[in-house]
Parts: C-alpha cells; sequence; structure tokens
C-alpha cells in the first residue's frame, strides 16, 4: 500500500516489524525483497511521488572549503545542471528520478588497505559481497560479463599488462526508475505500507539500548510516529547522517560513535583533462564499446593494482569522450578515488535551520595536498603507458591541474562509516550502528572507501546483504 501523510492525516501512529526511512533505491530494493512475506514493513519517504519544491528544499546544504562546480552534461550526465548542488532527490524513488543508469562493482582490491591509507580497508571482503553483487545483476539485467575479470586485461604484451587495465561499467539504455519501476509492487503489496511526505526527524531511543520508535513529519504539521522491532536508516549519505546526529539524546542514543559520526566524507571528484589523437581510431572505437539489448558495455582504461601500489595513487580510471573540436580525438574524462580524511565531513549547522526545524547540514568537502600530486603521478604513468601500448599519442594542457578544475559527483560516501570498532566507525560490518541492538544503515554513507565506481550497485549489494542479516533477527 502507499499512502499520503499530507493526505491522510490520521495516519499518527503506525507499528511495523520493520521500518525503513528512505523510499530511494535501498529502500525501496529492502521493501521489495519482504514483499510477500510475514513481516509487516513501513518505508517512510520525505517526498511525494512527484517533486515538489518545498519538499527538495528541506534537503538544502551548505559548502564550504570545495565547492559544487554544475559543469554541466558532460560531468553530471542525467541531472538538471540547476539542481546539481541539491545532489539528493526528495521523491519516491531517490535519485534514481535523475541518475543516469551506470551499474559498476567495486574491485577485489578497493576493500583492502593501502600502505599510505590504511583507513580505506573495509572490514569485509569483494569475495564475501560478489554473491550479493551477483543476486542484484540477475535482479536488474546488469549483464554477467560485468564481472568477468579477464575483461581486465586488453590482450596486450606481457610488459604492457603490467601497467595498464581495462575499467569497465555498465550503462542502461533507458536508465531505471526505482519509483516506477516498483510503485504498482507496493501499492499491491499486502505486508509493506510506503508513507510519502513524511520527513522522518529524528529517532527515540528506550533504555535498554534499542531504537523505540521514528518521529516524522510533514510541510503542513502533520505528525506520524512509527514503531518497529527493526530500523534501516536508507535516506542517502548526508541524511542518515543528519538523523543520527539530531538523535544522539537518550541513553540508548548516546552510544552513537561521537567523534567519526560525519567524518571521512568522500565524493567522486571528476575532471576532463587531455587529449588522445587515436593510432588507429576504427580498432579503438570497436574495442571501447560492447552492446546488448538493454545497454552498453562501456571500456576505458586505469593503472594496474601493482603499479597502483609501486606509485601510490588511488585507484582512478579514465574513459574516452569525442572530442567536440576534433572528431578524430578523444577527450580523457577522469573519474578518481578519493581517499577517507577526517577533516573531509559533515555536520549540522548551529544556526541555520530547514522548514521542519532540522539543522541545516554543513558540508566540507576537502580534497589533500597528496590526492593532487597522486593525481599527477597517475596522469603522467597513463598517458606514458596509453603510448607505449599503441592506443595513440595523449597530450595534455599546462599547467598541471589543481583543485579548482575538479567538480565533485553528487556521490555522498563514507559519514557513517563502516568498521571493525567504534573508535573508526559509525557501523559493524553488517551495517549495524554499534551501541544500537537494532538500527542499521543502508547506502553508500556505510563505505570505508569509494573506489571509483558509482555506488548504486554496491549499495544494493549491501542492502541484499543487510537483509539477509534482518530475515535472522526477525525470524522468517
Amino acid at each position: 500500500m502507499i499512502a499520503s501523510l499530507a493526505d491522510s492525516p490520521e495516519i499518527q501512529d503506525v507499528r511495523a516489524d520493520l521500518c525503513i526511512v528512505g523510499a530511494g533505491a535501498v529502500g525501496l530494493d529492502l521493501a521489495r525483497v519482504f514483499d510477500g512475506s510475514r513481516v509487516a514493513v513501513v518505508v517512510v519517504e520525505s517526498g511525494g511521488g512527484q517533486r515538489r519544491q518545498e519538499i527538495q528544499e528541506l534537503a538544502r546544504v551548505r559548502w564550504t572549503a570545495m565547492p559544487v562546480r554544475p559543469d554541466g552534461p558532460v560531468l553530471a550526465v542525467g541531472l538538471d545542471p540547476a539542481r546539481h548542488a541539491e545532489g539528493s532527490i526528495r521523491q519516491l524513488g531517490g535519485t534514481t528520478n535523475v541518475w543516469s543508469g551506470k551499474w559498476k562493482p567495486l574491485h577485489a582490491d578497493d576493500f583492502e588497505a593501502r600502505s599510505w591509507s590504511p583507513q580505506a580497508e573495509w572490514p569485509l571482503s569483494y569475495a564475501e559481497l560478489r554473491p550479493y553483487y551477483l543476486e542484484v545483476a540477475r535482479s536488474y539485467g546488469v549483464p554477467a560479463a560485468l564481472f568477468d575479470r579477464r575483461l581486465d586485461w586488453f590482450g596486450l604484451s606481457r610488459g604492457a599488462e603490467r601497467v595498464l587495465r581495462r575499467s569497465y561499467h555498465y550503462q542502461m539504455r533507458v536508465p531505471l526508475n526505482f519509483g516506477e519501476a516498483f510503485r504498482i509492487v507496493m501499492e499491491r503489496s499486502r505486508n509493506v505500507t510506503v508513507i510519502l511526505d513524511a520527513t522522518t526527524i529524528r529517532l527515540v531511543t528506550d533504555s535498554m539500548g534499542r531504537v523505540d520508535h521514528v518521529v516524522a513529519g510533514s510541510v503542513r504539521g502533520d505528525t506520524l510516529r512509527v514503531q518497529a522491532r527493526e530500523f534501516v536508516l536508507a535516506a542517502g549519505g548526508l541524511e542518515n547522517a543528519r538523523l543520527l546526529f539530531a538523535s544522539r539524546e537518550g541513553e540508548a542514543a548516546s552510544r552513537i560513535p561521537g567523534d567519526v559520526l560525519g567524518r571521512y566524507y568522500m565524493d567522486h571528484p571528476k575532471l576532463v583533462w587531455g587529449r588522445l589523437t587515436p593510432a588507429r581510431p576504427h580498432r579503438l572505437r570497436h574495442m571501447l564499446r560492447r552492446g546488448t539489448s538493454a545497454g552498453m558495455l562501456h571500456f576505458g582504461f586505469t593503472l594496474s593494482p601493482e603499479t597502483r601500489m609501486r606509485i601510490e595513487v588511488p585507484h582512478h580510471s579514465t574513459y574516452l569522450m569525442p572530442s567536440s573540436t576534433d572528431t578524430t580525438c578523444y577527450d580523457l574524462v577522469h573519474y578518481l578515488e578519493q581517499l577517507p580524511c577526517s577533516d573531509s565531513r559533515v555536520y549540522p549547522s548551529p544556526q541555520e535551520r530547514n522548514g521542519l526545524g532540522q539543522a541545516v547540514m554543513v558540508l566540507h568537502w576537502t580534497v589533500t595536498d597528496w590526492e593532487i600530486e597522486a593525481l599527477r603521478r597517475y596522469l603522467n604513468v597513463l598517458g606514458e603507458a596509453m603510448g607505449d601500448c599503441g592506443f595513440g599519442r595523449v597530450d595534455y594542457p599546462e599547467p598541471q591541474p589543481s583543485r579548482e578544475h575538479l567538480s565533485d559527483a553528487a556521490h555522498y560516501m563514507g559519514t557513517t562509516r563502516m568498521a571493525t570498532s567504534s573508535e573508526y566507525g559509525v557501523v559493524d560490518r553488517d551495517c549495524k550502528v554499534f551501541g544500537i541492538a537494532n538500527l542499521y544503515m543502508a547506502g553508500s554513507s556505510v563505505f570505508p572507501s569509494g573506489g571509483n565506481a558509482n555506488p548504486t550497485l554496491t549499495i544494493l549489494a549491501l542492502a541484499r546483504r543487510l537483509a539477509r542479516r534482518l530475515r535472522q533477527s526477525l525470524a522468517c
């Protein structure tokens, strides 16, 4: 069933087995997993069936340090440039209302520690997450080739393969809108209730170290209380953190890790930098794309894990875009991994409030000097390797790139990060909040590191893994 708090103010107190906050890709996927079961599920969504500016305004963010740079359709495909600074869409289906339909898993070594960034290590491995990656791929028609690591190699000489590898992602011809795809399923469900126009304001805890209920409200003043046995916050990388900040009162919520919450914020900085003049244009065009009936498998470039470790650079990737000024050349579009840094963080503004009285989130996004120098090392080695392997000549502009050339991707990661203990993170390897027995985080806010892959496939894989844990706790 789908209801609206704005249209049905009589909805005030609701009980369920499982309460999910957020009806974006993760929230709706979790709800669908439990559809048809004996588990009573309530999904609380801030937005409605259509986007409304008064609701979207609740997601307003104040940026400090590096600003958002809406550089148009090249670097923000699928997102209206006028709305780029919003980043998170408050509407049934969430940000899938504007995404470009890209699917890409993290690489196995993205889960591992690196000598120059030990905080980037995940407390679970790629092998543990891979079955859930495949489960999600089957559910949404993502080709299995995306997980075939044999595609990493170009078929070059052994010496060349030591330096250069393929990077690839799948892009749907028509991006999947989760709100449209699941609307009928949710309307017909007998055990899942989606409540729209209900913005969760805070979590209320009891003396037993558990969340008792969530409090939500509409912009016109209606109030909703949802009690449940288990709670999942799937409201996005910034909103998950805001709700924890707002709920740090009472005996149980005071156990939420304090100094780590909101820190280690990461995005995927992007830039267009350099141009490839191909040695064999027809061969290169054939190599870069592989089509299916529903989408395309796009191939780009990255450095081998051994090379990245040797020269100490994160896991960046580079794709080619036909030049708008020279039809025989390609512009180089780089998607960067940002390493976790405690100074890059989000926190509630002590003064600014939105229309529901919630603290506006302050986003202090930083890219360190080390990362800028690592980017320059990456570009130098990448350009030489592409030339040595016969792809063509790479030319870069002068001077070298700096922070001013970077754009964000609106990929809000790391604000409630996963770790082995509350000293280093907010949730454990099962996405449960440290110190609170029945509260879980879902989404990219739990990422300890983000590789260069857009988060959608990984957050859905983590959600399927979380669903297994919830089935056990709910005995279904």
